[in-house]
């Protein structure tokens, strides 16, 4: 059978399975998504010393763990604040729109035309009934919970399975040489997310502390509603920054009726955003993500008709971990060279070369 034929037919097959398998792995994806990063806090934190000594692993442990509940708490009531605000605030906001169409429709000559929008708004928002929207509300937030309940089990049983899966590894191959070059490959791919998630955390921070010092100066409203979805939308490369500074604009346009302010926010978030994105994130990357900009925009697309919003957020995981996987399956290099952006394996190779340098050295010693 040829081998092309062989490629395409499990291609098909795999995609047919991440869409019909999507209500499975999806909370599976994000499960390891978390793992990684938990594992990663983990990890930094044994690297600590107290009183001379590095901080044992379950004390890691036990303060990412505490580390993270507290930063889910801390944005839980921020979400739950900045709702409450939105709620309140919104008959304000709807009868700014409706000026807005209105003076709009008249600077046209379409009046008419301005009176049977405002009407279908409002008949639109009197539809919407109370019961209705607690009804959709809480199925939505009932969906929510049962998908965080798996996510948490599923993370609670890696964590758990961690410390056995290099013996797991190594004993899948009949060489022992086999076992060991596998499991550093899987060691390669997890350092390469890693700090990928790590620099992506970072650079999120900045860029939603330094997005909500510019909405804060002007007063914008909801300005830690918009800078917690910077430090989300972030994730989400290219496009996540173009909607994180396109909402506060949205919001500026209702709230002021000069332009300054307007101004003021248009230009400070893009200032924000292109300084963290082109200048900051670079310089933390290196040459460690050696992704092609066009396969994450093609990646960002398919994972998105795939998987939905949370396939944007998981895409250049996803491809990162494939294209390193490649690099080092002989008759699967000619694809890590196409995802690649400088078309070299150089870069995807070094962890594991270091990893061979490092267990010859000890076989020597």
């Amino acid at each position: 059978m040829p081998f092309w034929f062989l490629a395409l037919a499990t291609a098909t097959l795999g995609v047919v399975t991440l869409v019909l398998g999507r209500g499975f792995l999806v909370p599976l994806a994000v499960a390891l998504l978390i793992f990684v990063l938990f594992t990663a806090g983990v990890d930094a934190l044994s690297r600590l010393r107290v009183g001379g000594r590095r901080l044992p692993r379950w004390a890691a442990m036990v303060l990412a763990t505490i580390i993270t509940f507290a930063a889910a708490g801390l944005v839980g009531w921020l979400v739950v604040d900045q709702v409450r605000a939105i709620a309140a605030a919104t008959p304000a906001y709807l009868d700014e729109f409706e000026d807005a169409v209105r003076a709009l429709a008249a600077r046209f000559g379409a009046a008419g035309s301005a009176d049977r929008i405002v009407a279908g708004i409002e008949a639109g928002v009197d539809s919407l009934g109370k019961s209705e929207f607690v009804s959709a509300a809480t199925g939505v937030a009932a969906g929510i919970l049962a998908a965080m309940a798996f996510i948490f089990l599923y993370v609670v049983f890696l964590l758990i399975d961690r410390p056995l899966f290099p013996a797991k590894l190594r004993a899948m191959f009949d060489r022992p040489e086999d076992g060991a070059r596998a499991l550093r490959v899987a060691r390669s791919v997890g350092r390469n997310v890693q700090r990928y998630i790590l620099i992506k955390v970072i650079a999120g921070f900045l860029t939603a502390v330094l997005a909500w010092a510019v909405m804060r100066a002007v007063g914008l409203d909801f300005a830690e509603t918009f800078a917690l979805f910077t430090f989300l939308l972030d994730f989400i490369p290219n496009i996540g920054s173009v909607v994180a500074a396109a909402l506060p604009v949205l919001v500026a346009i209702l709230q002021f009726d000069s332009l300054g302010p307007l101004l003021l926010v248009g230009f400070g978030l893009a200032i924000v955003h292109l300084g963290v994105g082109y200048l900051v994130e670079p310089l933390l990357y290196g040459r460690s993500l050696n992704l092609s900009p066009l396969v994450v925009i093609v990646s960002l697309v398919f994972w998105a008709s795939v998987w939905g919003l949370v396939g944007m957020f998981l895409a250049v995981p996803i491809m990162t971990s494939i294209m390193i996987l490649c690099a080092h399956v002989p008759r699967l290099q000619r694809i890590a060279l196409l995802l690649s952006a400088d078309g070299s394996l150089d870069t995807m190779l070094a962890d594991t070369a270091a990893d061979d340098a490092a267990d010859f050295g000890a076989r020597q010693g």
